[in-house]
């Protein structure tokens, strides 16, 4: 990847600004202790740094997108897997998102299939309000967590 900066007080001729962009989606629950698998998505089907390695033996789950955005297909990809995932140790959970386009309604899927999510619930919180949410929660939540790691039971 070329530099974006160069000692130079002028523009350098023959250089385009890099446009390589990456999403990633990490999970983690309240006190750190249950980690998800990252998902990786970049705009390569085949990334070249690996083409000879199998992706499936990564240390994360890779799709590809052109913009290497997130997309309704991926993240219902996602949907499935987490419930899967949490199905196979009998656990449920709270998925809070916020409506960006691609997180669709899991009721709805993304388009002709409906999704099957047993093992959490899952709501959409329109963007302006998610970002408050999330602060009034980690304030709330935050005591209740320290206390229980303190004394689990």
């Amino acid at each position: 990847m070329p530099p974006n900066q160069t000692l130079s007080s002028k523009p350098v001729l023959g250089q385009k600004k890099d446009k390589t962009r990456i999403t990633v989606l990490l999970g983690v629950n309240a006190t750190g202790t249950d980690k998800l698998m990252p998902w990786v998505i970049g705009n390569a089907k085949r990334p070249r740094p690996f083409s000879r390695i199998n992706l499936q033996r990564l240390p994360v789950h890779y799709r590809a997108n052109p913009k290497a955005w997130m997309n309704s297909s991926i993240f219902g990809e996602i949907l499935q897997h987490l419930d899967k995932y949490f199905r196979a140790q009998d656990k449920k959970i709270l998925l809070l998102v916020d409506n960006a386009p691609s997180h669709i309604n899991s009721q709805q899927g993304n388009g002709d299939t409906e999704l099957n999510l047993t093992q959490f619930f899952y709501l959409l919180i329109p963007r302006v309000i998610f970002s408050h949410l999330m602060q009034e929660l980690s304030r709330i939540l935050k005591p209740i967590i320290n206390e229980t790691i303190a004394d689990p039971f």
